[in-house]
């Protein structure tokens, strides 16, 4: 039997909010103190040059789509919660990623592990992401293929699912190893 996919949202003393996917229960729990950058750096993953498995995804329209079918040569993948804080607040980020991407030729998708379906057309929507391909993980196949511990989760990697980086937490960490607070900075591995 399958395991529930929840989410535990952990709230930071500076008022960040990241998620954790985790498999019983929904909780929310303070931290005693903000996360440090290696904390954030230490959270388990996918790692550079590791070769992920695609998972099953569908658009909002419910047809299958295959991320590594795609015209371009890397594909970015922005994993998120239409429950997590952290995402709201990087939503507007996505967007300005989106150009980004658009002018590397990379092909971007924000992935979405929530349950239901309606709840991520209602984050898309009230986000004003439609001009950003979005995907389903209907079959709660993207947990494990692209080993997701915590959202949102940034993933660029090449058409044949070779990871080239991989950033997680919020744009507005202001680590220094933090390179998701600059969209074109993302991409300086794609030619």
């Amino acid at each position: 039997m399958k395991a529930k996919m929840l989410v535990l949202a952990v709230f930071f003393a500076t008022g960040l909010t990241l998620t954790l996917v985790v498999a019983r229960r929904r909780a929310e729990t303070p931290l005693r103190s903000p996360p440090t950058e290696d904390d954030v750096r230490n959270i388990p993953g996918l790692s550079e040059g590791e070769v992920a498995a695609w998972p099953l995804v569908e658009n909002l329209r419910g047809e299958p789509v295959r991320l590594e079918r795609n015209a371009k040569r890397y594909v970015f993948v922005v994993v998120f919660s239409s429950q997590c804080q952290g995402c709201e607040r990087d939503a507007d980020f996505w967007k300005l990623a989106a150009r980004e991407a658009e002018k590397k030729n990379v092909a971007m998708y924000l992935l979405s592990i929530d349950s239901d379906i309606n709840d991520v057309r209602k984050f898309v929507d009230s986000f004003g992401l439609t001009n950003i391909p979005v995907v389903y993980d209907r079959h709660g196949e993207a947990n494990s293929n692209l080993k997701i511990n915590i959202v949102p989760q940034y993933v660029l990697l090449t058409g044949e699912g070779r990871v080239l980086d991989r950033w997680v937490g919020l744009s507005h960490f202001n680590f220094k190893h933090e390179k998701v607070k600059d969209a074109a900075v993302m991409f300086r591995l794609v030619s």
